[in-house]
C-alpha cells in the first residue's frame, strides 16, 4: 500500500514540475491542484529556475517540424532501426511514432525519478547547493 501511496506522490510531483516547466500555470495553481506542498519539491524548482536562466532557447526548424508531423499523421510504423543491432531472435516489435514518442517521455520521467530518488541517498542536495554557489 506504501508504494502505491509513493508512486501517486511520484506522479502528482512529475506532474506539478512538468506544468510548472512548460509554462502551464503559476506554481501556487499547480501546488492546490495536484495537491502537493511547496516543501516536497523546493529543491526540484530551484533546480528547473537554475536550468532555465542558464539553457539556452532552442528552436526546431521547420522543416524537422514538417517532417515530425507528416510521419506523426502518417501513422505508419517507424523503420525498427534497432532491430539490425539485434541478433533476429531478440528484434523487437516495430513501434509508431506516437509510441516512440512517448516511450521517450516515458524514459525521461522514469530517469527524472530514479534521480529524485537516489539524490538524498548518495548527497546530492549538496552537490547542487555547491554548482548554485559556483554559477553564482
Amino acid at each position: 500500500m506504501d508504494s502505491v501511496s509513493n508512486s501517486r506522490s511520484d506522479r502528482r510531483i512529475a506532474s506539478v514540475l512538468a506544468d510548472y516547466a512548460d509554462g502551464i500555470a503559476p506554481l501556487d495553481t499547480l501546488l492546490a491542484q495536484y495537491q502537493v506542498s511547496y516543501s516536497e519539491i523546493a529543491d526540484l524548482v530551484a533546480l528547473s529556475d537554475l536550468l532555465s536562466s542558464k539553457l539556452a532557447a532552442v528552436s526546431p526548424s521547420a522543416a524537422f517540424v514538417e517532417g515530425l508531423y507528416a510521419d506523426l499523421a502518417s501513422g505508419r510504423p517507424v523503420q525498427a532501426w534497432y532491430n539490425r543491432l539485434l541478433p533476429e531472435s531478440l528484434h523487437l516489435y516495430p513501434m509508431s511514432n506516437r509510441m516512440m514518442i512517448a516511450a521517450g517521455i516515458g524514459g525521461i520521467t522514469l530517469a527524472f525519478l530514479t534521480a529524485r530518488s537516489l539524490s538524498g541517498r548518495f548527497g546530492l542536495r549538496h552537490r547542487e547547493e555547491t554548482s548554485r554557489e559556483a554559477l553564482a
